[in-house]
């Protein structure tokens, strides 16, 4: 295979990594207002990764964050993705729920995507 065929070959995968938001750069929100907006109070894993939210629509509620959660990160005005594990006692976020909330006091839920913005 010539050089240029295999750079052209290049810049196409690392084209469709990034439109189709694996790589940095194109991170999207999803669909809707948020189910809760709140601020993590405080982070265990003693039963999978959860943080307690204190937020302005249940009040206090246990968020177990999945394998398939998504967290991003509000910087400068852009999206950036970064790792649940990274989350951090007195961050402002805004979830959007997976499934139903569970009645128990605290509240449990399970999140679908996490909105870091401070």
């Amino acid at each position: 295979m010539s050089r240029p065929m295999l750079l052209g070959g290049l810049a196409l995968a690392v084209l469709g990594l990034v439109v189709n938001g694996v790589l940095p750069g194109r991170v999207e929100l999803p669909g809707g207002p948020p189910d809760e907006i709140g601020v993590i109070v405080e982070i265990s894993s003693s039963q999978g990764l959860r943080v307690l939210v204190d937020g302005v629509g249940f009040g206090l509620t246990w968020v177990t964050l999945e394998l398939k959660t998504q967290a991003i990160l509000l910087v400068n005005g852009g999206l950036q993705s970064i790792q649940t594990r990274d989350l951090e006692v007195g961050q402002e976020i805004q979830l959007w729920y997976h499934g139903a909330v569970r009645k128990s006091c605290p509240a449990q839920v399970d999140a679908r995507f996490i909105l870091v913005s401070r």
